[in-house]
Protein backbone atom coordinates (compact mmCIF):
# COMPACT_ATOMS: atom_id res chain seq x y z
CA UNK A 1 0.00 0.00 0.00
CA UNK A 2 1.42 3.24 -0.98
CA UNK A 3 2.44 6.04 1.76
CA UNK A 4 0.10 7.87 3.18
CA UNK A 5 0.66 11.30 3.07
CA UNK A 6 -0.67 14.90 4.42
CA UNK A 7 -1.43 17.78 2.27
CA UNK A 8 0.58 20.67 3.60
CA UNK A 9 -0.50 24.45 2.57
CA UNK A 10 1.93 26.78 4.00
CA UNK A 11 0.24 30.74 3.79
CA UNK A 12 2.49 34.06 3.96
CA UNK A 13 0.52 36.59 5.25
CA UNK A 14 2.62 39.98 4.95
CA UNK A 15 2.20 43.26 6.46
CA UNK A 16 3.98 46.45 5.72
CA UNK A 17 3.89 50.47 5.05
CA UNK A 18 2.36 51.96 1.77
CA UNK A 19 5.51 54.27 0.78
CA UNK A 20 2.57 57.43 -0.48
CA UNK A 21 0.44 57.61 2.65
CA UNK A 22 2.54 55.53 5.00
CA UNK A 23 -0.36 53.90 5.96
CA UNK A 24 0.28 50.10 7.60
CA UNK A 25 -1.80 47.42 5.76
CA UNK A 26 -1.67 43.32 7.01
CA UNK A 27 -2.59 41.17 4.38
CA UNK A 28 -5.76 38.51 5.21
CA UNK A 29 -5.25 34.73 4.58
CA UNK A 30 -7.71 33.34 2.34
CA UNK A 31 -10.94 31.19 3.31
CA UNK A 32 -10.74 28.39 5.43
CA UNK A 33 -7.09 29.27 6.59
CA UNK A 34 -7.31 31.83 8.85
CA UNK A 35 -5.25 31.75 11.95
CA UNK A 36 -5.98 28.93 14.67
CA UNK A 37 -4.93 25.24 14.47
CA UNK A 38 -3.12 24.08 11.82
CA UNK A 39 -5.24 20.84 10.90
CA UNK A 40 -7.74 21.50 8.23
CA UNK A 41 -11.11 20.12 9.07
CA UNK A 42 -10.66 16.67 7.49
CA UNK A 43 -8.22 15.77 9.90
CA UNK A 44 -10.16 17.23 12.88
CA UNK A 45 -13.37 15.30 11.50
CA UNK A 46 -10.87 12.08 11.62
CA UNK A 47 -9.55 13.24 15.47
CA UNK A 48 -13.20 13.72 16.23
CA UNK A 49 -14.76 10.07 14.94
CA UNK A 50 -11.75 8.04 16.64
CA UNK A 51 -12.09 9.45 19.73
CA UNK A 52 -15.75 9.50 20.35
CA UNK A 53 -17.51 7.11 18.54
CA UNK A 54 -14.35 4.47 18.05
CA UNK A 55 -12.82 5.28 22.09
CA UNK A 56 -9.58 5.50 21.08
CA UNK A 57 -7.16 7.76 23.72
CA UNK A 58 -5.41 10.42 23.04
CA UNK A 59 -1.84 8.41 23.52
CA UNK A 60 -3.07 6.19 20.83
CA UNK A 61 -4.38 9.21 18.31
CA UNK A 62 -1.40 10.63 18.49
CA UNK A 63 0.28 7.27 17.36
CA UNK A 64 -2.11 6.71 14.85
CA UNK A 65 -1.69 9.91 13.14
CA UNK A 66 1.97 9.40 13.07
CA UNK A 67 2.45 5.91 11.76
CA UNK A 68 -0.78 5.82 9.43
CA UNK A 69 -0.92 9.24 8.52
CA UNK A 70 2.73 10.52 8.34
CA UNK A 71 2.59 13.84 10.88
CA UNK A 72 2.98 14.43 13.97
CA UNK A 73 0.04 16.26 16.68
CA UNK A 74 0.28 16.30 20.42
CA UNK A 75 -2.09 15.10 22.40
CA UNK A 76 -3.00 18.83 23.73
CA UNK A 77 -3.76 19.79 20.31
CA UNK A 78 -6.34 16.71 20.37
CA UNK A 79 -8.10 17.77 23.45
CA UNK A 80 -8.05 21.76 21.70
CA UNK A 81 -9.81 20.14 18.81
CA UNK A 82 -12.47 18.51 20.63
CA UNK A 83 -12.87 21.12 22.61
CA UNK A 84 -14.11 23.20 19.88
CA UNK A 85 -16.06 20.85 18.66
CA UNK A 86 -18.16 21.13 21.42
CA UNK A 87 -19.94 23.92 20.99
CA UNK A 88 -21.72 22.97 17.37
CA UNK A 89 -22.29 19.63 18.28
CA UNK A 90 -24.20 20.35 21.62
CA UNK A 91 -26.31 22.47 18.95
CA UNK A 92 -26.56 19.57 16.64
CA UNK A 93 -27.66 17.57 19.66
CA UNK A 94 -30.58 20.00 20.65
CA UNK A 95 -32.06 20.27 17.24
CA UNK A 96 -31.92 16.39 17.20
CA UNK A 97 -33.53 16.21 20.69
CA UNK A 98 -36.52 18.53 19.66
CA UNK A 99 -37.20 16.37 16.46
CA UNK A 100 -37.50 13.20 19.01
CA UNK A 101 -39.48 15.31 21.00
CA UNK A 102 -41.98 15.86 18.01
CA UNK A 103 -42.36 12.73 16.90
CA UNK A 104 -45.65 10.67 17.79
CA UNK A 105 -44.07 6.94 18.29
CA UNK A 106 -40.82 7.38 20.67
CA UNK A 107 -38.28 4.03 21.45
CA UNK A 108 -36.37 4.06 24.48
CA UNK A 109 -33.81 2.01 26.29
CA UNK A 110 -31.12 2.12 28.68
CA UNK A 111 -27.83 0.40 29.17
CA UNK A 112 -25.06 0.68 31.61
CA UNK A 113 -21.75 3.28 30.85
CA UNK A 114 -18.56 4.08 32.96
CA UNK A 115 -18.15 7.35 33.19
CA UNK A 116 -14.56 8.48 35.48
CA UNK A 117 -14.17 5.02 36.61
CA UNK A 118 -18.25 5.23 38.20
CA UNK A 119 -21.16 3.24 36.72
CA UNK A 120 -23.66 5.48 34.57
CA UNK A 121 -26.58 5.13 32.64
CA UNK A 122 -26.42 5.73 29.27
CA UNK A 123 -30.49 6.66 28.00
CA UNK A 124 -31.01 6.01 24.28
CA UNK A 125 -34.27 8.40 23.46
CA UNK A 126 -34.83 7.48 19.66
CA UNK A 127 -37.40 7.79 16.38
CA UNK A 128 -37.45 6.64 12.86
CA UNK A 129 -35.32 9.75 12.01
CA UNK A 130 -33.02 10.91 14.76
CA UNK A 131 -31.49 9.31 17.64
CA UNK A 132 -30.24 11.02 21.32
CA UNK A 133 -28.11 10.17 23.56
CA UNK A 134 -28.26 10.96 27.43
CA UNK A 135 -25.56 10.17 29.81
CA UNK A 136 -26.89 10.08 33.49
CA UNK A 137 -25.91 8.76 37.03
CA UNK A 138 -28.98 7.33 37.14
CA UNK A 139 -31.43 5.07 35.67
CA UNK A 140 -34.87 6.60 37.23
CA UNK A 141 -37.26 8.16 35.43
CA UNK A 142 -36.73 11.65 35.42
CA UNK A 143 -34.02 11.24 33.07
CA UNK A 144 -36.88 10.39 30.27
CA UNK A 145 -39.29 13.26 32.27
CA UNK A 146 -36.71 16.13 31.68
CA UNK A 147 -35.72 15.25 28.16
CA UNK A 148 -39.40 15.16 27.62
CA UNK A 149 -40.19 18.58 29.19
CA UNK A 150 -43.42 19.20 27.50
CA UNK A 151 -43.96 16.35 24.70
CA UNK A 152 -45.84 13.40 24.97
CA UNK A 153 -45.75 10.84 22.31
CA UNK A 154 -48.99 8.96 20.81
CA UNK A 155 -46.96 5.73 21.44
CA UNK A 156 -43.49 5.06 23.43
CA UNK A 157 -41.81 1.61 23.03
CA UNK A 158 -39.34 -0.01 25.58
CA UNK A 159 -38.91 -2.86 27.89
CA UNK A 160 -40.89 -3.86 30.42
CA UNK A 161 -38.26 -1.85 32.82
CA UNK A 162 -40.65 0.56 35.29
CA UNK A 163 -38.72 3.34 34.71
CA UNK A 164 -39.90 3.03 31.14
CA UNK A 165 -44.38 3.38 32.16
CA UNK A 166 -46.36 6.27 31.51
CA UNK A 167 -44.18 8.80 29.01
CA UNK A 168 -46.55 8.11 26.27
CA UNK A 169 -50.55 8.10 25.40
CA UNK A 170 -49.84 4.28 24.66
CA UNK A 171 -47.54 1.68 25.61
CA UNK A 172 -46.11 -0.67 23.13
CA UNK A 173 -43.54 -3.54 24.76
CA UNK A 174 -40.16 -3.82 22.73
CA UNK A 175 -40.80 -6.67 20.12
CA UNK A 176 -37.32 -7.01 20.40
CA UNK A 177 -36.99 -8.18 23.98
CA UNK A 178 -40.41 -10.55 23.49
CA UNK A 179 -38.30 -12.09 21.14
CA UNK A 180 -35.27 -12.55 23.49
CA UNK A 181 -37.13 -13.52 26.12
CA UNK A 182 -39.50 -16.39 24.01
CA UNK A 183 -36.25 -17.63 22.22
CA UNK A 184 -34.77 -18.03 26.19
CA UNK A 185 -37.67 -19.86 27.18
CA UNK A 186 -38.03 -21.85 24.38
CA UNK A 187 -34.23 -22.64 24.96
CA UNK A 188 -35.60 -23.62 28.81
CA UNK A 189 -36.91 -26.10 27.55
CA UNK A 190 -40.53 -24.99 26.64
CA UNK A 191 -42.19 -26.43 23.94
CA UNK A 192 -46.04 -25.55 24.52
CA UNK A 193 -46.43 -21.49 24.73
CA UNK A 194 -42.87 -19.55 24.10
CA UNK A 195 -42.74 -21.06 20.60
CA UNK A 196 -46.14 -19.73 19.29
CA UNK A 197 -45.55 -16.84 20.61
CA UNK A 198 -42.29 -16.28 19.26
CA UNK A 199 -43.68 -17.16 16.19
CA UNK A 200 -46.52 -14.67 16.34
CA UNK A 201 -43.85 -11.81 17.32
CA UNK A 202 -41.53 -12.94 13.79
CA UNK A 203 -44.92 -12.29 11.47
CA UNK A 204 -45.65 -9.37 12.91
CA UNK A 205 -42.63 -8.15 12.59
CA UNK A 206 -42.64 -8.92 8.95
CA UNK A 207 -45.67 -7.27 8.64
CA UNK A 208 -44.42 -4.31 10.00
CA UNK A 209 -41.96 -3.59 7.58
CA UNK A 210 -44.85 -3.26 4.88
CA UNK A 211 -47.54 -1.95 7.00
CA UNK A 212 -47.06 1.11 5.23
CA UNK A 213 -47.72 -0.65 2.02
CA UNK A 214 -50.82 -2.07 2.90
CA UNK A 215 -54.41 -1.20 2.97
CA UNK A 216 -56.32 -0.38 5.95
CA UNK A 217 -59.07 -3.29 4.97
CA UNK A 218 -55.47 -5.59 4.91
CA UNK A 219 -54.56 -4.19 8.23
CA UNK A 220 -57.49 -4.97 9.67
CA UNK A 221 -57.93 -9.10 8.34
CA UNK A 222 -54.31 -9.33 9.96
CA UNK A 223 -55.70 -7.96 13.74
CA UNK A 224 -58.10 -10.15 13.64
CA UNK A 225 -56.01 -13.31 12.56
CA UNK A 226 -53.73 -12.14 15.08
CA UNK A 227 -55.77 -11.28 17.78
CA UNK A 228 -57.49 -14.82 17.23
CA UNK A 229 -54.36 -16.33 17.38
CA UNK A 230 -52.79 -15.22 20.75
CA UNK A 231 -56.26 -16.05 22.06
CA UNK A 232 -55.63 -19.41 21.44
CA UNK A 233 -51.82 -19.87 22.72
CA UNK A 234 -52.83 -17.48 26.01
CA UNK A 235 -54.38 -20.76 27.94
CA UNK A 236 -51.49 -23.51 26.82
CA UNK A 237 -49.99 -24.71 29.28
CA UNK A 238 -46.14 -24.83 29.81
CA UNK A 239 -44.28 -26.68 33.52
CA UNK A 240 -41.40 -24.02 32.60
CA UNK A 241 -40.99 -20.77 34.69
CA UNK A 242 -39.66 -19.00 31.66
CA UNK A 243 -42.61 -18.98 29.60
CA UNK A 244 -44.74 -17.65 32.23
CA UNK A 245 -43.26 -13.90 32.37
CA UNK A 246 -43.68 -14.23 28.83
CA UNK A 247 -47.56 -15.29 29.13
CA UNK A 248 -48.15 -12.60 31.42
CA UNK A 249 -46.82 -10.09 29.14
CA UNK A 250 -48.75 -11.30 26.09
CA UNK A 251 -52.30 -10.58 28.13
CA UNK A 252 -51.70 -7.14 29.26
CA UNK A 253 -49.61 -6.15 26.12
CA UNK A 254 -49.57 -8.32 22.91
CA UNK A 255 -52.82 -7.28 22.03
CA UNK A 256 -52.57 -3.74 22.62
CA UNK A 257 -49.51 -3.84 20.57
CA UNK A 258 -51.65 -5.76 17.55
CA UNK A 259 -54.51 -3.34 17.74
CA UNK A 260 -51.80 -0.20 17.52
CA UNK A 261 -50.29 -2.13 14.60
CA UNK A 262 -53.74 -2.74 12.90
CA UNK A 263 -54.69 0.99 12.79
CA UNK A 264 -53.63 2.42 10.06
CA UNK A 265 -53.40 5.92 11.92
CA UNK A 266 -51.02 8.75 10.73
CA UNK A 267 -48.73 8.10 13.84
CA UNK A 268 -46.57 6.25 11.68
CA UNK A 269 -46.36 3.61 14.50
CA UNK A 270 -42.99 0.78 13.82
CA UNK A 271 -44.00 -1.89 14.80
CA UNK A 272 -40.93 -3.51 15.77
CA UNK A 273 -38.15 -1.36 17.19
CA UNK A 274 -34.82 -2.38 19.00
CA UNK A 275 -32.74 -0.56 20.72
CA UNK A 276 -28.64 -1.23 20.58
CA UNK A 277 -27.31 2.08 22.02
CA UNK A 278 -23.82 3.01 20.36
CA UNK A 279 -22.05 5.81 21.41
CA UNK A 280 -22.85 8.41 19.12
CA UNK A 281 -25.67 10.10 18.05
CA UNK A 282 -27.15 9.13 14.39
CA UNK A 283 -29.87 10.16 11.97
CA UNK A 284 -30.77 9.28 8.81
CA UNK A 285 -32.06 5.47 9.02
CA UNK A 286 -32.56 3.93 5.75
CA UNK A 287 -36.79 3.32 5.38
CA UNK A 288 -38.10 0.08 5.52
CA UNK A 289 -36.07 -1.26 7.79
CA UNK A 290 -37.78 -2.81 10.63
CA UNK A 291 -35.24 -1.68 13.44
CA UNK A 292 -34.89 2.22 14.14
CA UNK A 293 -31.15 2.09 14.62
CA UNK A 294 -29.62 1.24 11.12
CA UNK A 295 -26.62 -0.82 12.83
CA UNK A 296 -29.14 -3.06 14.52
CA UNK A 297 -31.69 -5.77 13.37
CA UNK A 298 -35.16 -6.21 15.53
CA UNK A 299 -35.39 -9.81 14.50
CA UNK A 300 -34.42 -12.30 12.24
CA UNK A 301 -35.12 -12.24 9.10
CA UNK A 302 -38.21 -15.22 8.41
CA UNK A 303 -40.26 -15.08 5.42
CA UNK A 304 -43.42 -13.56 5.59
CA UNK A 305 -45.30 -16.23 5.42
CA UNK A 306 -43.38 -18.10 8.39
CA UNK A 307 -45.07 -21.30 9.17
CA UNK A 308 -47.02 -21.60 12.75
CA UNK A 309 -45.52 -24.22 15.04
CA UNK A 310 -47.38 -27.58 14.49
CA UNK A 311 -49.42 -27.01 17.94
CA UNK A 312 -50.83 -23.71 17.27
CA UNK A 313 -52.01 -24.75 14.04
CA UNK A 314 -53.90 -28.25 15.36
CA UNK A 315 -55.65 -25.40 17.76
CA UNK A 316 -56.85 -23.26 15.20
CA UNK A 317 -57.63 -26.39 13.16
CA UNK A 318 -59.51 -27.41 16.03
CA UNK A 319 -61.81 -24.01 16.50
Amino acid sequence: MPPIKPVITRVHVHSGVFPCCQVAFTVTAPEGMEPGSPFGPGIQALLIHLHVTQAISFERLKEIMRTVFGFDISQGAIANILQRALKPMLAAAEEIGEEVRRAQVIASDETSARVCGRKHWQWVIHTTTAVYHVIADTRAAQVITDFLAWARPKVWVADRYGAQNGHGEQRQVCLAHLLRDAQHAIDSGDTAFAPGFKALLKRACNIGKRRDRLKDKTLDQYLAQYLAWIKRILPTPSAFARAWPLRKTGAATSMAMISVFGKASASGTVLCPTVTPTLNIRRGTPPGRCSLIHLTRACPPPSDKAPMPPAVVAKIAQS
